[in-house]
Parts: C-alpha cells; structure tokens; sequence
C-alpha cells in the first residue's frame, strides 16, 4: 500500500478544472462530491500561487499546472500532456516531468 510517498500539489484554479470536467461526464453532486473528498486526504497539499510563469506556449491552460509545480516546490509533474515537453529546455526555474509509467516505475520500486 501507498503510505504518504507522495503529495498531491494541487491548486482552486486545478480544482475547478477537475470538477468541471467531472460535472460535465458526471454530474455536479459527484464532482463536489469527489473534490471534497479529494481535499480530505492528508497527502493532498493545497497551494498558493503568487506568480504565473507561463512557460507553456501551446496551450497557456497548462500553465496553471507548471505555476503549481513551482509554487510546491514539486518533485515533477506527471503527465503524457506532449506540451509540458517544453520545460526539458528550460533551465530556469528546473521542473521535471514524467510520464505515467516513470511514475509507477518509481511506485513500485518504493513498494518493493
């Protein structure tokens, strides 16, 4: 089992994205219902930002993720997301991201 190995950053703005898209292939009662419960989870960190980086230029909706990612001071992203690829040439500020099978990759080598 997965025991406080990692933190969830997360931020209103990534939040109200999420249970947008739930209220929308659910419904509003199950995406509150899944944000509150979100929320509860000790390892689920809400952040502050106080400066947009943008530094996604195909897809400035992106972005609120990167000023997250920062904000946290976050080990990576994870995402399969193509445009977050433009942080790999950026040196300043370092943001890494994965994608989801790195991200078991280092799971599982913590389970074991």
């Amino acid at each position: 089992m997965i025991h406080h190995q990692f933190e969830l950053a997360t931020t209103t703005d990534i939040l109200s994205e999420y249970e947008e898209i739930l209220s929308d292939k659910y419904s509003t009662t199950v995406a509150q219902n899944v944000m509150r419960t979100l929320l509860l989870f000790p390892n689920v960190i809400q952040t502050n930002v106080y400066y947009k980086w943008n530094l996604i230029q195909n897809d400035k909706d992106d972005d609120k993720f990167v000023d997250c990612a920062i904000a946290s001071n976050a080990d990576a992203i994870i995402t399969h997301d193509k445009y977050f690829n433009i942080l790999e040439n950026i040196p300043f500020p370092p943001v890494k991201v994965l994608d989801i099978s790195e991200f078991k990759g280092l799971l599982n080598k913590g389970l074991t």
